[in-house]
């Protein structure tokens, strides 16, 4: 099984809400503004993690909301996505250790690996998971296999195994 390549760029459209105060100057500055405070560093379990705005591709509606005054506008946009399916392989650096389980990090997403989903091969000694031929320890990579993950708003956490 090879490591993928989870980074891709894909387009979204997402409803931007402009309250009338700020619909002064620059409105394409404060749609992108509102876009990307409402929008980057999200995730779903459908697209991944929305990593950072690449381009503005287009700005629909302009449509007032009743009472509120708010302006409403249907943002196309091009954006980074980091995604993760069960059963592929990550690289992820070990940030905690202990005889019951590990956690690591891998771009924006925590994985947890419970002892039990650590392969045979490693006894836990010292602080640190060792095999024969190598060890599982403290800031060293290590390549998980994905097994579960729960990807919402702003949530991103993975269950992992190690073979």
């Amino acid at each position: 099984m090879l490591l993928i390549n989870m980074i891709e760029d894909i387009i979204i459209t997402e409803q931007i809400t402009v309250p009338p105060n700020l619909i002064n100057g620059d409105l394409l500055q404060t749609i992108e503004s509102i876009f990307q405070s409402s929008v980057i560093d999200r995730c779903n379990d459908e697209i991944g993690y929305i990593m950072e705005l690449i381009s503005i591709i287009t700005i629909k509606g302009g449509n007032i909301v009743g009472e509120t005054a708010n302006v409403v506008y249907q943002v196309t946009a091009k954006v980074k996505t980091f995604k993760v399916e069960k059963e592929e392989l990550l690289k992820a650096i070990v940030y905690k250790i202990d005889q019951k389980d590990l956690f690591a990090q891998a771009g924006p997403f925590r994985i947890y690996v419970s002892a039990t989903k650590i392969a045979n091969r490693y006894k836990y000694e010292n602080g640190k998971y060792v095999s024969d031929t190598d060890s599982i320890e403290l800031g060293k990579p290590v390549t998980i296999k994905v097994i579960g993950k729960k990807l919402t708003g702003i949530n991103k956490m993975i269950v992992g195994t190690i073979l």
